[in-house]
């Protein structure tokens, strides 16, 4: 059954709680990439971003298979490019009994990586909060521009006119480019439907989309990650909370 298949995934999982010091340039994103499925295969573009936080520790709490495996840091800039960091890979060389691996470092530097296992409550379902990186010196006119714009929110009624006036003029192709982002195209001229009928997205009709069964690929990852922050450009989505749900089950 479904229920007692998610059971043995999440025991076979178990949280990473990363916490890694790197001064990278405005616009850059620090990324977890490793020898296991779901920190990427060594394939940055299907690694896990972590999220800038002050004192420029990047932070994320992802989950990993419950076994050995190596990793590194990769800095991931705006134009797509990546590099990765010098020295031998990151080591968690031990089967994981814990709940949850604790890991702080410093980019770059593998000999003061500390470790730490310890049990508890771990999630197997953990979105990163990913945020565009920001100079300290900047934030608070970050912060003034986000404030504006909650501020002028478009409502359900909006955003269901800007989705269905947004689908008309898209083409048909294999791929959608959003700020110079390529997303599932196929995926997306369903949701635009979905969009201009209602005003919400249910989980029923995004199982429909992405059933539960689908191999979740990096432009399909990046598609519904897409739909979760509501989208972006002149496309704008709407969830409900279990679609949500179901959508980060995906990730």
């Amino acid at each position: 059954s479904s229920s007692s298949s998610s059971s043995s995934t999440a025991t076979a999982l178990v949280a990473l709680r990363c916490a890694f010091r790197a001064e990278l340039s405005v616009g850059e994103t620090l990324v977890v990439v490793g020898s296991t499925p779901l920190l990427g295969e060594w394939k940055a573009e299907d690694g896990f971003k972590l999220s800038w936080t002050e004192g420029n520790v990047w932070k994320g709490n992802l989950p990993v298979e419950r076994e050995e495996f190596e990793f590194k840091l990769v800095v991931e800039k705006t134009s797509g490019e990546t590099y990765w960091e010098k020295g031998e890979n990151r080591k968690i060389n031990k089967t994981i009994e814990a709940n949850t691996v604790e890991v702080k470092s410093t980019f770059g530097t593998n000999e003061d990586m500390e470790v730490s296992f310890m049990d508890g409550v771990a999630s197997p379902t953990v979105q990163s909060n990913v945020v565009d990186f920001a100079r300290e010196e900047e934030k608070k006119k970050e912060e003034n521009v986000v404030a504006k714009a909650e501020m002028k929110k478009p409502t359900k009624s909006t955003k269901k006119k800007k989705a269905a006036a947004a689908a008309k003029k898209t083409t048909t192709g294999a791929y959608r480019t959003v700020e110079k982002v390529k997303y599932d195209n196929f995926a997306l001229l369903k949701f635009d439907e979905l969009m201009e009928k209602n005003s919400m997205i249910s989980m029923e009709e995004f199982k429909a989309i992405y059933p539960e069964d689908v191999k979740m690929k990096a432009v399909e990852k990046r598609t519904v990650e897409f739909l979760l922050k509501g989208g972006g450009g002149k496309f704008s989505y709407a969830l409900n909370e279990e679609a949500k749900g179901y959508a980060q089950l995906l990730l």
